[in-house]
């Protein structure tokens, strides 16, 4: 019940902020569905592509706040969020001009999820070249205005042998008042390599360490669409739609700090890969061409992507700079990720050796 209790509190921020601003834009997201479940897969892809980067960031970032691995049996217990922050770049896209029965009567440049939240562009879905006049359309979701993606979590480190530190994270899964529920869990490592080092492990307040860790997140919400949203009718059950996404996301950081009495610098280099799995469960209506007329076939499950290296880490490292403030054992700490997706981090904890 306590780990629970912390869990909501934790989700707090990202609860209100889905359940107010992004509720009608995420919600309206399933009229992609009028296009063709080829095509709604792509454009699924697309438009959540930035908030899946910025998950990945975050799921990369505030593993350390010192360089300094905890002595053996030392520990600590830090609470903080990552905030991965969407560059303007990806805040629209272009819609795919080579997808099957698609074309865009008044342009092709629209929102993703980080972007305006208003002008969706109008899609028009023609599934039988040989039936030109029978079409669907509606207009792609509205952006929804948010350019970021808070994650916050628990993290608990403690120390082994050998100046090594293992360390977990984790926020058991909770509910986001009637929009959906989230959750993860990770674990990592860090080592000091520097006492292996014959000159630099002489180096007063001077620390050298790797560092490396593993997290996986997972969210779900509902989503509602029935034939009325491309202007058709059908007779199937749409409800328990909803959306599923999974981010896997490894760092591994070398990293450098001083260690001082009452303030602790540190920075990293290093890199990160993120893999997402995006799905739709549930049972969705599909236009069609039936009998020369536009008609509605019911499909289940219609969507199974995966998406790789969704934060862009191929190409730019993580460079990583930070302090943290000692108040005997409580600490405060912040930094800066700058990365394709960067990241800004605080937090607050407590840490004993």
């Amino acid at each position: 019940m306590k780990n629970k209790r912390i869990g909501i509190l934790l989700t707090a921020l990202l609860a209100a902020l889905l359940t107010t601003s992004l509720n009608a834009q995420i919600k309206s997201i399933g009229d992609f569905f009028g296009s063709g479940t080829e095509n709604a897969e792509i454009l699924f892809e697309n438009y959540f592509a930035p908030w899946t980067n910025a998950i990945g960031a975050d799921l990369n970032s505030g593993w350390y706040n010192t360089a300094k691995p905890h002595q053996k049996l030392g520990f600590d217990i830090t609470i903080s969020t990552s905030l991965g922050l969407v560059p303007d770049a990806d805040k629209t896209f272009d819609l795919p001009s080579n997808l099957q029965g698609i074309t865009y009567p008044n342009g092709s440049v629209t929102p993703t999820v980080a972007g305006s939240r208003d002008g969706g562009q109008l899609i028009r879905y023609t599934p039988m070249e040989s039936y030109p006049n029978q079409y669907a359309e509606f207009n792609a979701p509205n952006g929804t205005g948010v350019g970021f993606m808070p994650t916050p979590m628990i993290k608990a480190g403690i120390g082994l042998i050998k100046e090594t530190e293992l360390d977990f994270r984790y926020v058991p899964t909770v509910n986001i008042g009637d929009f959906g529920k989230l959750g993860l869990w990770g674990v990592g490592i860090k080592h000091s390599i520097k006492q292996w080092i014959p000159v630099i492990s002489k180096v007063p307040v001077f620390q050298l360490a790797v560092q490396g860790g593993y997290t996986k997140f997972g969210t779900t919400f509902d989503i509602t669409v029935t034939p009325e949203n491309y202007g058709l009718s059908g007779t199937g059950n749409y409800e328990d739609q909803q959306i599923s996404l999974e981010v896997k996301s490894f760092t591994a950081n070398i990293l450098v700090g001083a260690d001082l009495p009452f303030i602790d610098l540190y920075g990293g280099i290093g890199f990160a890969t993120t893999n997402a799995n995006l799905k739709l469960e549930g049972n969705y209506p599909i236009p069609t061409i039936q009998n020369g007329q536009m008609a509605i076939q019911d499909v289940e499950n219609p969507i199974d992507a995966k998406i790789t290296n969704s934060d862009g880490s191929k190409t730019k490292p993580r460079l990583n700079a930070g302090m943290r403030l000692k108040f005997g054992v409580l600490t405060i700490h912040g930094d800066y990720t700058y990365a394709n997706y960067s990241v800004v981090t605080a937090g607050i904890g407590i840490s004993f050796r």
